[in-house]
């Protein structure tokens, strides 16, 4: 046919058979096109148009579909070829390079074929919606955009008959735009695109459409994407209109699909319920969110989802789960996909399945499932030690490991666990970083629960050398770290050192919260309060009181006044007033803890009861023991009846009745309830039965029975000797008491040499833990007087006293202090005695018949 000349040529018979041969190669072209034959197709329409450009002319319309189809023809074998450089399998053809300049061929073919026939129907005043949607597809599908986008525009600015076929390739003309706008990042313009076409569409085949979600769907995606790039430039508020407008389409589209496809297409509907679950996440909607992956997980479960989908989504499920703090529902989540990841991979030594350890231990730990979580960061460890997992990931499992036992109470593997954390990070930082600090004071914590103090110590003077290091840590934490020696300190009985940390502990508090109310601060309250307790212990009565008075007011601004926590501090002030000996106030700030107790909690309430027998120790400390009796009585029933005879408290509240009734000269009952207690207590009791043994020798004094009483305070003396040591100063003190007890029952015994070794004793193990100034050495000292006095050592006696009465002077006792009027008269009658012994002395010197130097 291409051989033959134009039509003027010939015959009509021979242009009969022309029109013949064309009609016959157009139907042959077509069978082979919708065979899927397009090599043959190409041939057939070649022939056709070229009989038709000899019967018609080539500028009819009659060789534009001709030219219309062959194009068409062409442009599908290009796309087999497309297909088969995907698949691996093009067409039979075993030289590649001829496979690829027939395509390039081919496609320049197809696209020349493409503009004639459109430039032929221009010609003849003929818009072809068809021809400008199949050149458009071609020049979309061969990279060729701009000339595809010209294509599509001038297809949609054509004047439309308002057909359903012109309608529907304007919108498919509009979605391939909006395909090329959303390639070029330029959203706002796809989107424009899409919806033009989505409503083309939707007028042409109403809205129960599949394609019409399909519209939604590219709708959508355009507008999440334009959603993410406002969050990341922080233009949330935008972002969060976009986000959910976004989540409107995809739910739509998903409408629309589902009442359309009937199941059959669940790759599409997956991936809505992925944006929307996404979407859902973003606005908060965590519920929604977690329904969403819920569905998508039981879609691939049901149909050919891979283990590897559903473990994606499980994660992401969990990870909705953790947002809403169900911590329970996350960790079955983790725990299924680490299930399918294992079932997957048929062995453990992955870093896939150390990520998901990593994050159930923290789930567990929230869940409160502390065992659970110990397994898992333990299944961390040995996993990390085949996959050599970062040092300092080491560090930071065997620290959460730490705060886990220490949870569960296992204290020792709690240690263990801290100390590698530690040489993991010194390993990693060097031995002064910040870590180490933190980890350093919880092993403090740690060695200070377990009554190792050397060690606690040790951590806690460590914490402080870092932090000296390193500016920037100076005031960080500092205060916890002194208010913990401090309290180390204390429980020690140093009370000076425990004084000068919570010092230090209360002075960088208050520097932390500079610039804002540090008066109304709880922890500066705690810290204060704490300084108070030791400056108490050591004397310091009026400047402990102002600390707990200025902690009360702050307390007060913290729960408002008559609070039932301001009560603690009523009952700190009135120990401090009764140990200053300012019995009328201690007991106001009883009387006033008291009330507010009774009133919040209950007249019988046990922590009314420890405020209740403070106020009988007031009052025994006043003489009045019979008030001190009746409040003993009331709170020991009290006790007895709710916590039992054995218990602790029940125990303290006898030991107050043995006493007041030993001041009340009711010996034989205070004896009985001595007895009762040493049946109730634990045989390795050892600091309870010496108080029992202890106060037994004091009734035995009373009794006069001297040997009994030396058997019960030795008996005493014995069991503080067994006390801890590292209690040094209160077992001191303790023990000195005994110790003066025993010597002044030799004295009553005339033992005058024991007396005076035992109180020798007495004043050396005071002087090792009591200030120079403490007035219970001075007391032991006039005792001691009072021996060389009875031996009789006038001299030596009257150096006690003085010593006695220097100590009190010190101390700054009032002249008219009750020790002080003792040792006056003490040293009045020794004057006397030793005047009058020289004056005897005298006298004997002039009837006697040796030299004077001999009697001198």
């Amino acid at each position: 046919a291409r051989n033959l000349s134009p039509a003027s040529k010939y015959s009509k018979k021979q242009i009969k058979n022309f029109t013949k041969d064309a009609e016959d190669y157009d139907a042959k072209g077509d069978t082979q096109y919708h065979a899927k034959k397009y090599k043959e197709a190409v041939e057939s329409y070649e022939q056709a148009y070229q009989f038709k450009k000899i019967v018609f002319g080539e500028h009819s319309t009659q060789v534009a579909y001709s030219l219309e189809k062959l194009a068409k023809a062409e442009d599908m074998v290009v796309e087999s070829f497309n297909e088969g450089e995907q698949s691996g399998a093009a067409e039979e053809v075993d030289d590649t390079s001829v496979m690829s300049n027939t395509r390039i061929a081919m496609r320049m073919n197809s696209l020349t074929h493409y503009r004639d026939a459109h430039r032929i129907f221009q010609v003849n005043g003929i818009d072809c919606v068809r021809i400008l949607t199949d050149m458009g597809n071609f020049l979309y599908r061969e990279g060729m955009d701009d000339e595809a986008l010209e294509c599509y525009e001038t297809l949609t600015k054509l004047e439309r008959k308002d057909s359903d076929t012109e309608n529907a390739e304007a919108s498919k003309a509009y979605f391939q735009m909006g395909e090329i706008y959303r390639g070029r990042d330029l959203h706002e313009l796809a989107i424009d695109c899409f919806v033009k076409a989505y409503h083309l569409q939707k007028g042409v085949f109403g809205d129960v459409y599949n394609s019409n979600a399909i519209l939604l769907y590219h709708v959508a995606l355009s507008q999440v994407q334009i959603a993410d790039d406002q969050w990341v430039d922080n233009d949330h508020e935008n972002a969060k209109q976009y986000y959910g407008a976004s989540l409107e389409s995809f739910e739509k589209a998903l409408t629309i699909s589902r009442s359309t496809s009937k199941g059959e297409d669940d790759a599409i509907e997956t991936d809505m319920l992925r944006h929307i679950a996404y979407l859902n996440m973003k606005l908060d909607d965590v519920t929604s969110a977690i329904d969403a992956y819920a569905e998508i997980i039981a879609l691939l479960k049901a149909s050919v989802g891979t283990n590897d989908e559903v473990e994606s989504l499980l994660k992401l499920k969990a990870a909705a789960h953790m947002k809403k703090h169900e911590y329970g529902d996350a960790i079955r989540s983790l725990e299924e996909s680490l299930a399918l990841l294992r079932a997957r991979l048929k062995y453990n030594d992955s870093s896939e399945v150390l990520t998901i350890l990593q994050q159930l231990g923290p789930l567990q730990y929230k869940a409160k499932n502390f065992e659970g979580a110990i397994e898992s960061f333990k299944e961390v460890l040995r996993l990390g030690m085949r996959l050599d997992m970062e040092l300092e990931r080491f560090a930071d499992v065997n620290y959460n490991l730490g705060s886990l036992y220490e949870l569960t109470g296992s204290k020792e593997n709690a240690i263990e666990s801290y100390k590698s954390s530690k040489s993991y990070y010194v390993k990693r930082f060097g031995s002064d970083h910040p870590k180490i600090a933190i980890i350093l004071h919880r092993l403090g914590n740690l060695y200070w629960e377990k009554d190792i103090f050397g060690d606690s110590l040790e951590c806690y003077d460590s914490v402080l050398k870092i932090m000296d290091k390193d500016p920037s840590l100076k005031f960080k934490n500092m205060e916890s770290v002194f208010n913990n020696m401090g309290y180390i300190l204390y429980n020690v009985g140093d009370f000076d050192k425990a004084a000068s940390m919570y010092k230090q502990a209360l002075d960088v508090a208050i520097h932390d919260v500079k610039g804002s109310d540090y008066t109304s601060n709880s922890g500066i309250l705690a810290i204060r309060n704490n300084y108070a307790n030791v400056l108490v212990q050591v004397g310091r009565c009026e400047e402990a009181i102002d600390l707990y008075e200025e902690a009360l007011r702050a307390k007060e601004v913290l729960d408002g006044p008559g609070s039932i926590g301001s009560t603690n501090l009523m009952y700190n002030i009135g120990t401090a007033y009764m140990k200053s000996g300012k019995l009328s106030k201690s007991l106001e700030y009883f009387e006033k803890a008291r009330a507010i107790r009774t009133r919040e909690l209950g007249a019988e309430h046990m922590d009314v009861m420890v405020v209740y027998s403070q106020i009988g120790s007031v009052y025994a400390a006043m003489n009045n023991f019979e008030t001190s009796k009746r409040i003993y009585t009331k709170v020991l029933r009290t006790r007895n009846d709710r916590l039992g005879a054995e218990d602790e408290n029940t125990m303290n509240s006898m030991m107050n009745q043995a006493f007041v009734l030993y001041k009340c000269g009711d010996f034989d009952v205070a004896f009985e309830f001595y007895e009762n207690l040493l049946l109730l207590t634990n045989e390795y009791d050892n600091e309870l039965r010496a108080a029992i043994f202890h106060g037994m020798g004091n009734i035995h004094v009373k009794r006069k029975e001297f040997d009994k009483a030396v058997k019960s305070y030795c008996d005493a003396l014995q069991l503080k000797k067994r006390l801890d040591t590292l209690e040094k100063k209160a077992v001191g003190r303790s023990i000195a008491r005994s110790q003066h007890n025993l010597g002044m029952v030799y004295c009553q015994q005339m033992l005058l040499i024991e007396a005076e070794v035992t109180l020798g004793e007495a004043l050396t193990t005071s002087k090792e833990v009591m200030k120079p100034n403490d007035t219970e050495i001075g007391k032991i000292l006039v005792d001691l007087g009072k021996v060389h006095y009875k031996k009789p050592d006038y001299e030596l006696a009257k150096s006690s006293f003085v010593r006695a009465k220097k100590i009190f002077l010190d101390a700054k006792l009032p002249e008219d202090h009750v020790l002080m009027r003792s040792v006056d008269e003490r040293l009045k009658k020794t004057a006397k005695r030793i005047a009058r012994s020289k004056k005897s002395l005298g006298k004997s010197s002039l009837v006697s018949a040796e030299p004077a130097t001999v009697v001198l």
